[in-house]
Formats: structure tokens, C-alpha cells, sequence
């Protein structure tokens, strides 16, 4: 429906006459960057009848001036005025704007390009040292921004996160919003970089604005699910632009003709044959002689450009087809090096520059940046492309290809795609491959899958069937590991099935047990298969390698097959690993050995040399840039380390290999890798690095099992800092996405535990784990380990809570559960609970000593504080710090219950509450807060005395000493807890107290306390109040 809403017309705002408003200094010493594609400012649509839209983004960005940081999507069909609101809701907006356009026509040649813009502009107009200190440390991105300082490393780094950092460099200036104009177009990378950026707004000072049209996206568009999933995000929020009603389009009409009122007849002539968008309103007004009533807007849309097209000299038409070919703003020294090539200078006129000009004025064409030239709306640019009655495009294309390749810094994907718009197949090849290389060093893997895409489809028109067979499947054998890369399995599938139909199994059996097994791996994949599965592929392979002894091939089928006994619980995989193994050492193939020191360390993890395996493996597969293979050993590593307790060592690992895994080109695999590191993280009490970790992998949202995995692992972190709702809704995406069972370490049932148990619902818990414990216990004793404590901390739970209620067998009903839960599990007498890997395994210790001590609270046992003074100290040395400080709280409850010194109690209440202030876990402050209060035990940190200079000493009178203990009376510190804070005895400590009471005038501790506050406080305002004078 039409826009009912009205704004005050006011022509001299709208109009906008003065280019300066558009772009450079808005007033008030406020710089803004140029907007690229953006309408030029002369030509601009008045904007009437949008004051509610306005009044939304409005609110938005003084949100994000305020630490409120939120995303916007303004969609609407073309034409309706878009970039026209979000711009002028920026030039009201006192912070920063980062403006980025996406185009239509670029091929995709550069990932992150949106953003790149928008960062190239915002720098343009820096100072040096605003530049230095904003790109610091950021040499991946610096080498990418032509106005970037020169120096650094620029090998350094993830763009993704590098970009990330450097919009909030600028935030943390000012308030900043990033605006990406024209989001349809956008490609992969930008759309995983705005995800990202998203996922990790919480306070900052940031608003993300994009514009998107409601056409061009047909079902599958990459930006139709990009969308689904930013819904799921609270902080994003939508404006849909309806077209205008009449009377705000007589108000524009009266605009456009500079007069305060519209003829009614007119305005009635023009609404009826626009239809209210904006645009289309201002073609049919400039160009009365416009397209009939009777079309479709959309199409009378493109025919009212057509006629402001008609309207241009000869030309200038010429040059606005040449540029509409190019594809993307262009300088115009560049359009006329590609009419020099054409040989037809006259079609263009004598000075091409003048043609330029009267495209400009015409409204037609603009100058977004600098000596560049583009189109003031990209529907012209569609329309004049599609055109199919001009002249043949191909030789500009050529020229364009041509011209772009002699350029001090082609770029790849524009010059193959020319190539190949001109027919010019062999080099389209060439650029194409060259293009994949180039996105590959932008750590852009999806747009390094459309180039080989690409020359995947014209390698048939270049060379035949039947010749260089073994190229073209080595191509697409490329082209596959890339689909995998970025977590597309079915063209993978695909792509490895194309090679295997152009591979004689007769002539090349080798190539075909390698294209055999790896199509084995893919399916396995695509269809979600487990690995025990032996695939007809993998069968195939197992036959031909046979017939291949002592080969690279044979040995490579065979670690496939032992990887798929082994799973299965077959013990001969372990015999056809070491098999495996001896001939891929004795072949020397890289190929050959990767795999098979994989799969000898998933058999042997009980070997000194497992992991030194899976670490040649790793730099093997990171030499020949294997990014699968490299996979497989970083996952083998994380399994190992765990297995081993090793969980730091299992941290950095992660860590490390995740970044190396983005830059290899597989960055779905490097989010699950990170994904793991995150579980160690959260287990050391590292929760900024664990949510930084799981960010990659919350904000793709691949779907499927990984994803489900983040949600899991982010569910049980947001449960521990006591954001129950977040939790709730991170563990329901993950039941949509995959499985409620049990499918490994930090999956469903741990999440949902942890949560049951934090919504004090100790019954369900117990529920869930007997439910799953099983299957635990079968797969990973560990994993087991970890349920059985849950439900331990579950049982003592329900125990308390009926004995609260005056439950007198809720110690019996509690024990029964959990001895359920001990009955499902069946562990074995061979691999008792808890068992330790070796003694350097401090993990399953310290989960032992949990579990005694939550056993002994089920029990409600009288000497629960040694059970949990030892589980305090065994997670302590673990560097298990959540774990040790809620342990810290029980045994302080303990201790005061036993009636122990209360100075016990605090001592242990403030070292949780230290803890739980550093990791942000609100619930167990609150327990310490509400342990202490019943207790009347003071909490405060001891403050730092104040220091004695020429000024007036707040504690004048006391001794250095007697300031000392002042400040531990301050903290609520006991004489016994002084006296081991300062090395002294408690007859001293009394004595200084005596000093203390009697040079303040005080007959108290709380009375010398609250002087002392008093005190300081005055001292430090008299200070201030100096400062001002």
C-alpha cells in the first residue's frame, strides 16, 4: 500500500542544491566519508512523506551513540527511495558514517569489497595519526586500503576479524555507522563480515544500515538466508519502504518543479502513471513524454529511463553504454583508453569528456569518487545491459578485458569476466584461475569457488573432451576441495562425480582410487552418514588398490578403511593403520603419509608418539595447502589433548589451526576447530576468549551438527553468567539444527542439563542425563564422566530443595536418581569413573573430587567443607577457575555451618566472589552475596591507603602502620585476617586499632570505618575542585 505518512515540505532540505551536502563537511568540524554510488547531490529525489521512517533511524542511531548497537535493514522495490532516506537520516547523524555500495556487475572480484570501500573512505579523510592508530597491528587489512600508512606486516592476520576491529577502532572515536548500500549484490565475504560484526555488538557505539530491494532475490539468493538468520538477532530490526501515496507525491512533484503547491491535475496525471515511487515520479515529471499509465510500475520504471536515456546526444549514449559495459565505477581515463582500442572514436564524440559532462547533468550519470564516473541509479545500468537491440557488446568487453589487464593493479575476476563476455574463452580461463588465486589471498573462499566455478565451465569450450584429460580433473578436483571448504558437500559431490566420469579406471587406476575415496569422504559428508559407513565409492577404491601394492593409492584407500573400522569398533583398523602407515612411509608421498599418521594416532592415542604424528600430519598438509587434510590433524589433536587433559595445550592448539584453516581456504572447518578451542576456554575460566572463539561459528550459522555444537557450548557459557533466556534460545536453534541426543562433547544434553539445573529444575536434569549417560559412556567415558558429575550436582540439588520444604526422604529420592543415572551409565570395571589419563591428567582429578564433594552435599554430610577444600584445591591446579570458585562458596557455606572461624569463611567467600566479578558469573555472585549477607560478613576489597603528599593527608595523625590496618578495618577484615594480610601478630593489630579509635575520636571499628570513609571522600572532592581552578 502506499505511504499515508506526511512531512512538513520543506524544498530547500530536500532539494538539496549544494553538492557539499552530500558528501565532505556536513558542518560543525564533522567529517563524512564519500558514498560511493551513491546519487549525486545535485540530482537527488526530494524525500517527502518518509517522516516516520526518518524518526525510526533516527532512533536507531542515537541508540548506537549511546552503546546501544543495533542493525537496520531498509528494504523496498527499486526506485522507492532507499539510499535517498538512509542518506539523509546520516547527514543528521554527529558521528561517523562508513558508506560501502555493492554493484551488480563485479564479478564478485573482491571480497569484503563493500566493506573495503566504506573503510577506504572513512581513511581518505583521517588524519595520519588517525589512520596509525586505528589500522595498528592490522597488516592484512592495511596492504588492501590505498590511503592505508605504509609499513607493517601484511601477512599478519585475518581480514575478517582485522576488518572487525578496525570499524570498532573507529567507534570507539566516535559513533559510527557502517551503511551498505544495494545488499542484494553483496558477496559472500561481506555477508559473513556483517554477520560477524553483528554477532559481536554488545555496548559498543555502532549501527549497521543496509539497504536491499525486494527484487533480485530469487529463491537460493545467498542473501535470502543471510536474512533468515540475522532475524534470529535482537538487535536487528526492519523498514520496508511502501511506495508514496498521492499526496505526498504531489508534495514531491511540487518539489521537483520548485513550488510550494502542486497543480492537482497534474500531480493526479503524474501518481497515475508512477504509481508513488519516488524515482519513477521524477522521470515522469523531468521527461513529460514518459512511458503510458497502463505499464507495470517496475516495467515503466526502466521505460521512463530509457527515455531520459533517448533524450542524451548520440555520444553520449555511446558513453553511457561503454560505461554501463565496464560494469562498475570507472575513471574516465580508463573509458578512454578502451575507446582508443575500440578504433571508433567518432560513435563518441570529439571530446568523450564533454559527453561525460552532459550525462552528468542529465541526471543520467555521476561522479561518486574523485575522476570516477557511474551511474545515479544502477537500474540504469540494468536497463542499458539488457538491452538487446544495441549493438553488440563483445568488442567492449574485449577492449574493457584489454584495458583492465594493463592496469597497474588488475584485478582478476573483472578481466575474466570480460574475457569471457567477449567470447574470449582461453583467456577468460586464464583470468579465472588467476581471479581464484587472487580471492585465496583475500581469504575469500567463496569467491575463490565461483572463479574455479567458472573456469570449470569454460574449460570444455577451450580445450576438448578428450584432450588434457588429466587438467581438467585435477581442476575440478581443486574446484571440489574448495566447495568443501566452505561447507557446500553436494557440489562437492558433484564435482568430484564430473571428475570421475572423464577417469578410465582401466588406464588410470591410481587417479581413480584417490577420486574414489575422496567421493567416499564427500558423501559421507553430504548425506550425514556416520563414519562406519562403507560407501560403493569407498568399496571401488578398496578393489582397484588391490591391484596396487606398495603404492601411494594403496595406501590411502587402506587408511580410509581402517579410519572406518576403527569407528565401527573393529580392532583390526589398528593392524591396517600400522599397515597403512609402513607404506606410505616407504612410497614418501606426502598424500600417502598425511592421512595414515591420522588414522595410526586416532588407533594409538595411548602411544608417546600419537601426537608428534598428527603434528607431522599437520605440517605436511599445511605445506602442500591441504586445507582438508589439515582438518582432519587439528580435529585429531583437540581429541588427543582431551583425551589426555591436556586442556591449555588443547586452547592454543585450537587457536592456532583455526586461523591457519581460515587462510588455507576452509573456513567452515576452521569455526568447528575454534569451536573446540572454545570448549577449552570455558573449562579455564578464559570466557571472553571462549565467546570470541564461538563467534565465527554463531554468526555463519552453517546449520547441522558444528553450528549445534557452538549453540550448545555458547548455551552452557551464557547458563554460567546467568543469561538464562539467551541460553534457552541458543539451545532451541540447535534442536532445530540438529540432534537432541547425545552426539559428543558439548552437545545438546550438557547445555540443557546445565540449564535445567540453573532454572532450579534438579528433576529433568537428572532426566536428561540417565537418558543419554549411555551412549556417553559407549562413545567417551570422558564425556560420560562429565554427565555423571552434572547429575551428581543435580541429585544434591533436589536433595536441598526437599529438605527445604521439609521433604523428609528427599536424601532417599535424590540418591535413587542418581543412582539411575550410575545404572545407565554402566561403566566398566576396567575403566572405573573419573579415571585420569596419566598423572599429568589434573582434569579428571579435579572432576573426581566435584563429584565426592556433591555427593557429600547430597548426603547433607557433616564434614562436607574438607570434600570441598579438596575439590577447591584439585580444579585449582587444573585451572578449572569457575569450577574452583564455586567450590570455594560450598565450602565457605560449610565452614560456617560447622561453626569454624568466620574469617574462614571470608577469606573463601571473597575468593569466589574475585573470581566470579573477573569471568562475569552473575549466579554464583549472587550465592556468595547472599552467603555473606546471612553470615554479616563484609566483602569489600582491601583499598590501597591514600597516598601522603604536599597536600592535605586524609588520615592525618596515623602512622604509616596505622593507615595499613585502617584500610583492612575499612575492608571489614577481622584482627586474625590483618594480622596474615600484614605479617603480624594479633596483639599488635589490636594495639594499632586502639591508636586508630582513639586519634579519630571513634569508640568503634564500624565508627573508625565510616570516619576513614569519610574521610578520603572529602579529600578526594577538595582535590577535584582544586583540578578546576
Amino acid at each position: 500500500m502506499p505511504s499515508r505518512s506526511r512531512a512538513h515540505h520543506d524544498p530547500h532540505h530536500e532539494l538539496r542544491h549544494d553538492p557539499a551536502s552530500a558528501v565532505g563537511d556536513t558542518g560543525g568540524g564533522r567529517r563524512e566519508t564519500a558514498h560511493m554510488g551513491a546519487p549525486s547531490a545535485g540530482q537527488s529525489v526530494p524525500l517527502v512523506g518518509r517522516s516516520e521512517e526518518l524518526t525510526r533511524l533516527a532512533a536507531v542511531l542515537a541508540c548506537a551513540a549511546q552503546g546501544e548497537p543495533s542493525i537496520l535493514l531498509v528494504h523496498g522495490e527499486a526506485g522507492v527511495g532507499k539510499t535517498a532516506l538512509v542518506r539523509d537520516a546520516c547527514a543528521r547523524f554527529t558521528g561517523q558514517v562508513l558508506w560501502g555500495t555493492c554493484v551488480h556487475f563485479s564479478g564478485s572480484a573482491v571480497p569484503f569489497a563493500a566493506v573495503l570501500s566504506a573503510l577506504e573512505g572513512w581513511l581518505s579523510g583521517a588524519s595520519h595519526q588517525e589512520r596509525v592508530e586505528v589500522l595498528a597491528g592490522l597488516g592484512a587489512l592495511s596492504v588492501l586500503l590505498p590511503s592505508a600508512p605504509q609499513g607493517g606486516d601484511p601477512e599478519s592476520g585475518l581480514l575478517l576479524t582485522q576488518m572487525d576491529t578496525a570499524v570498532l577502532r573507529i567507534a570507539q572515536r566516535d559513533p559510527v555507522v557502517l551503511v551498505i548500500d544495494d545488499l542484494q549484490w553483496a558477496d559472500a565475504s561481506t555477508l559473513d563480515l556483517l554477520a560477524f560484526l553483528v554477532a559481536g555488538l554488545r555496548t559498543q557505539t555502532v549501527a549497521v544500515i543496509a539497504t536491499l530491494r525486494d527484487e533480485d532475490r530469487p529463491d537460493g539468493h545467498p542473501v535470502n538466508g543471510w536474512l533468515a538468520e540475522m532475524r534470529r538477532n535482537l538487535a536487528m530490526s526492519e523498514v520496508h519502504l511502501e511506495r508514496l501515496g498521492p499526496e505526498d507525491t504531489a508534495d514531491q512533484v511540487a518539489a521537483l518543479m520548485g513550488r510550494r503547491d502542486a497543480d492537482g491535475g497534474l500531480a493526479a496525471r503524474v501518481f497515475a502513471r508512477s504509481g508513488g515511487n519516488p524515482y519513477l515520479t521524477e522521470l515522469v515529471v523531468r521527461e513529460p513524454a514518459g512511458p503510458p499509465s497502463a505499464a507495470e510500475v517496475s516495467e515503466a520504471l526502466r521505460a521512463a529511463l530509457l527515455v531520459r536515456w533517448y533524450g542524451l546526444s548520440e555520444p553520449a549514449r555511446e558513453v553511457t553504454r561503454l560505461v554501463a559495459i565496464g560494469g562498475r565505477p570507472v575513471a574516465v581515463s580508463l573509458v578512454e583508453r578502451v575507446v582508443g582500442l575500440l578504433g571508433d572514436g567518432s560513435r563518441y564524440g570529439d571530446e568523450l569528456r564533454e559527453a561525460v559532462a552532459e550525462a552528468v547533468a542529465a541526471g543520467v550519470l555521476a561522479h561518486p569518487e574523485g575522476n570516477q564516473v557511474w551511474f545515479r541509479h544502477p537500474l540504469i545500468a540494468e536497463v542499458l545491459t539488457s538491452d538487446l537491440m544495441g549493438p553488440d557488446p563483445a568488442p567492449a568487453h574485449s577492449a574493457y578485458a584489454k584495458v583492465l589487464a594493463d592496469s597497474d593493479a588488475p584485478e582478476p575476476g573483472d578481466v575474466a569476466r570480460h574475457h569471457e563476455q567477449a567470447g574470449e574463452w582461453s583467456e577468460a580461463l586464464r583470468w579465472s584461475l588467476a581471479a581464484a588465486d587472487s580471492a585465496a589471498a583475500l581469504q575469500g573462499a567463496a569467491e575463490r569457488l565461483e572463479h574455479l566455478r567458472r573456469a570449470c565451465r569454460l574449460w570444455p569450450r577451450v580445450r576438448a573432451a578428450a584432450e588434457a584429460p588429466e587438467e581438467y580433473v585435477a581442476l575440478l578436483l581443486r574446484t571440489s576441495r574448495a566447495a568443501q571448504g566452505v561447507a557446500e558437500p553436494d557440489q562437492a559431490l558433484d564435482l568430484i562425480d564430473q571428475a570421475l566420469a572423464l577417469c578410465d579406471r582401466a588406464s588410470s587406476p591410481g587417479v581413480a582410487c584417490r577420486l574414489l575415496t575422496l567421493r567416499h569422504r564427500m558423501q559421507v559428508e553430504a548425506e550425514h552418514l556416520a563414519w562406519t559407513v562403507v560407501t560403493p565409492a569407498l568399496r571401488e577404491a578398496e578393489q582397484i588398490a588391490e591391484a596396487l601394492p606398495g603404492t601411494p593409492e594403496r595406501a590411502i584407500v587402506d587408511s580410509q578403511l581402517a579410519w572406518t573400522q576403527w569407528w565401527a569398533g573393529d580392532q583390526r583398523g589398528r593392524e591396517l593403520a600400522d599397515a597403512a602407515l609402513r607404506t606410505a612411509r616407504e612410497t614418501g608421498s606426502p598424500d600417502a603419509v598425511i592421512p595414515a599418521l591420522v588414522v595410526s594416532a586416532l588407533t594409538r592415542p595411548e602411544t608417546d608418539v600419537a601426537m608428534g604424528w598428527l603434528e607431522e600430519a599437520y605440517e605436511l598438509a599445511r605445506i602442500s595447502g591441504e586445507a582438508i587434510e589439515m582438518t582432519d590433524a587439528a580435529l585429531g589433536m583437540h581429541n588427543l589433548h582431551e583425551v589426555h587433559g591436556e586442556y591449555a595445550a588443547a586452547l592454543d592448539s585450537g587457536l592456532r589451526r583455526g586461523t591457519d584453516l581460515i587462510v588455507a581456504g576452509a573456513p567452515a572447518a576452521a569455526r568447528f576447530v575454534l569451536t573446540s578451542a572454545a570448549y577449552f576456554a570455558l573449562c579455564l575460566g578464559q570466557w571472553a576468549r571462549a565467546e570470541a572463539s564461538l563467534r565465527p561459528s554463531l554468526a555463519a550459522a552453517d546449520g547441522g551438527h558444528r553450528e549445534a555444537v557452538a549453540r550448545c557450548t555458547m548455551a552452557i557459557l551464557c547458563v554460567r553468567r546467568g543469561d538464562l533466556a539467551r541460553a534457552e534460545d541458543q539451545l532451541a536453534r540447535a534442536a532445530q539444527i540438529s540432534s537432541t541426543e547425545y552426539l559428543g562433547t558439548a552437545t545438546y544434553p550438557f547445555g540443557r542439563a546445565e540449564l535445567l539445573i540453573a532454572q532450579r529444575r534438579p528433576a529433568e536434569a537428572l532426566a536428561i542425563v540417565e537418558a543419554q549417560v549411555r551412549a556417553a559412556s559407549l562413545a567417551d567415558p570422558r564425556d560420560a564422566d562429565e554427565l555423571v558429575l552434572l547429575a551428581a550436582r543435580a541429585a544434591a540439588d533436589l536433595a536441598q530443595d526437599g529438605r527445604d520444604r521439609g521433604q523428609d526422604d528427599a536424601t532417599e529420592v535424590a540418591e535413587g536418581q542418581h543412582a539411575a543415572v550410575l545404572r545407565a551409565a554402566a561403566f566398566s570395571s576396567d575403566r572405573p569413573m573419573f579415571a585420569p589419563w596419566n598423572e599429568a591428567d589434573l582434569i579428571q582429578p579435579a572432576r573426581a573430587a566435584l563429584y565426592e564433594a556433591e555427593l557429600a552435599r547430597l548426603r547433607d554430610q557433616p564434614d562436607q567443607a574438607e570434600s570441598w577444600a579438596c575439590a577447591r584445591g584439585a580444579c585449582r591446579r587444573a585451572g578449572l577457575r569457575w569450577e574452583a570458585a564455586v567450590a570455594a562458596s560450598h565450602e565457605a557455606r560449610a565452614v560456617l555451618r560447622a561453626g569454624r572461624p568466620r574469617a574462614e569463611a571470608a577469606g573463601l567467600l571473597r575468593d569466589a566472589m574475585t573470581t566470579a566479578l573477573e569471568l562475569g558469573a552473575v549466579p554464583l555472585g549472587r550465592a556468595v552475596e547472599t552467603t555473606a549477607r546471612a553470615a554479616h560478613l563484609a566483602l569489600d576489597p582491601v583499598a590501597q591507603a591514600p597516598p601522603s603528599g604536599s597536600g592535605e593527608r586524609p588520615w592525618a595523625g596515623l602512622t604509616v602502620r596505622e593507615q595499613e590496618v585502617l584500610t583492612h578495618v575499612v575492608a571489614g577484615r577481622s584482627n586474625s585476617e590483618i594480622a596474615k594480610a600484614l605479617f603480624i601478630s594479633d596483639k599488635t593489630v589490636s594495639v594499632h586499632i586502639s591508636n586508630i579509635l582513639r586519634k579519630s575520636g571513634t569508640t568503634s571499628r564500624v565508627e573508625a570505618a565510616a570516619w576513614a570513609t569519610r574521610r578520603a571522600e572529602a579529600t578526594s572532592n577538595d582535590e577535584r575542585e582544586d583540578r578546576r581552578y
